[in-house]
């Protein structure tokens, strides 16, 4: 078989895409493809086709230079799996994340819906009153006529315990046990939890056993009785979004938020900055956000103290990232005197003071300086404890071929990887 042959069963785009994708290319038997779009092509899949029709070769870090894995690819290759068929039924729990333990029934229980006083609790707390209502409209979206409601048994309630309502934002070790009981002959469910926020992620789960019969007109939990105990696996769970690519509206990162809780994340990872665009209003260095997409396609102040309240509220902490030294490309056109050159903008200019003098008055902006604790948060414009601060593919070469930053390594006796190192 001819490449050519096997490269037109390849499914690929006629032209390559302009954000991300392969671009393939053929001579002979030798195949290439390499990264396309509007990052650079970090790696490269090169290979040679054989005369049973697989093509195996290499994969290449090409900023490096170096091999970092191999690859195969086989025309025809057996699909896996063979044929596509209903799914089986599962024998685990409707419940997402499956939780640490549970137990259950065999019985269906009706649930009465109520927009008042189905969720309770003897704690004073705004904050849980706000996620019940939310949980209302979630666990029940339908209205059910009253005559509709069932004469047996049924669940009235859910009785909330937490022994705590401190409803600082949350942190890396914020406790979100809970444990969560439905019986089976009706009455009333409970719900206990050491936090608010244990709280929250029961709310979800009890939520996520509902369902209504459109049939009947009416909500009912299966497999009752419930005793679900439960406890995150890993203490971060997260989502990242990357506004320096691809802006989003508040309104459209507020819909995000939404939609964590129901998969029990906790982390909203912002990564605000990038080579494209530096779109936060920043104090300390207001040319910053002059590298934004447009005028418009930036967030002020304003914006991240709302969106980081609403990620409390739900749950969520938020995480700022603001990838340096490299992927900073874009810090230069409002303070071009933090990169090496106009030619060679990243990583950063290790060789001149202006650089982390902007670095630390962004960071204090967003941290206040100080970490958030129970009751007090810290002042900056962020409240999670942690920054993340990128480090990722830093090509340091740019230092070597600027001579001011060059001649500043060689005085500190320090090779361009070393500046960085």
């Amino acid at each position: 078989m001819h490449s050519a042959d096997f490269l037109r069963r390849l499914p690929r785009r006629s032209t390559p895409d302009t954000e991300t994708g392969l671009k393939w290319s053929i001579t002979g038997t030798n195949v290439t493809a390499e990264g396309c779009g509007k990052d650079p092509c970090y790696y490269t899949f090169a290979g040679t086709l054989a005369a049973n029709g697989v093509i195996s070769g290499t994969v290449t870090d090409s900023a490096h230079n170096t091999k970092v894995g191999t690859w195969t690819a086989k025309a025809g290759a057996t699909q896996v799996p063979s044929t596509c068929g209903v799914p089986r039924p599962s024998t685990h729990a409707n419940i997402w994340p499956l939780p640490t333990a549970y137990k259950r029934g065999t019985t269906s229980v009706a649930v009465i819906a109520k927009a008042d006083g189905f969720f309770t609790t003897s704690s004073t707390s705004p904050f849980l009153d706000q996620a019940f209502a939310r949980y209302i409209s979630l666990c029940f979206p339908h209205r059910v006529a009253p005559a509709a409601a069932t004469t047996g048994a049924a669940i009235t309630s859910v009785a909330v315990t937490v022994a705590s309502t401190d409803d600082s934002h949350p942190q890396l070790s914020t406790d979100e046990t809970y444990t969560l009981t439905v019986p089976a002959d009706g009455g009333e469910a409970t719900l206990t939890a050491k936090t608010v926020y244990g709280v929250l992620r029961g709310l979800e789960t009890f939520s996520q056993l509902l369902a209504f019969n459109f049939d009947t007109d009416s909500y009912a939990i299966a497999d009752a009785p419930w005793v679900i105990t439960d406890a995150p696996r890993f203490p971060h769970r997260g989502l990242m979004i990357d506004t320096a690519r691809h802006w989003e509206p508040v309104a459209a990162i507020k819909s995000m938020l939404d939609s964590l809780p129901y998969a029990k994340l906790n982390v909203l990872h912002w990564h605000m900055s990038d080579t494209q665009s530096f779109p936060l209003e920043s104090k300390s260095s207001p040319k910053l956000w002059s590298a934004a997409w447009s005028p418009q396609e930036r967030y002020v102040q304003a914006d991240i103290v709302d969106v980081v309240e609403y990620a409390r509220l739900r749950g969520v902490r938020v995480m700022v990232e603001f990838d340096m030294p490299g992927h900073a490309g874009s810090w230069c056109k409002g303070y071009p005197e933090v990169c090496p050159s106009p030619t060679c903008t990243q990583p950063l200019n290790v060789a001149n003071n202006a650089t982390f003098d902007l670095i630390e008055g962004l960071l204090k902006e967003c941290t206040g300086g100080v970490a958030s604790k129970p009751g007090k948060p810290s002042p900056g414009l962020f409240k999670d404890n942690f920054i993340h601060l990128g480090g990722d593919e830093v090509d340091t070469s740019c230092w070597s071929k600027t001579p001011a930053v060059a001649a500043w390594l060689t005085q500190h006796n320090l090779t361009a990887d070393g500046g960085y190192g």
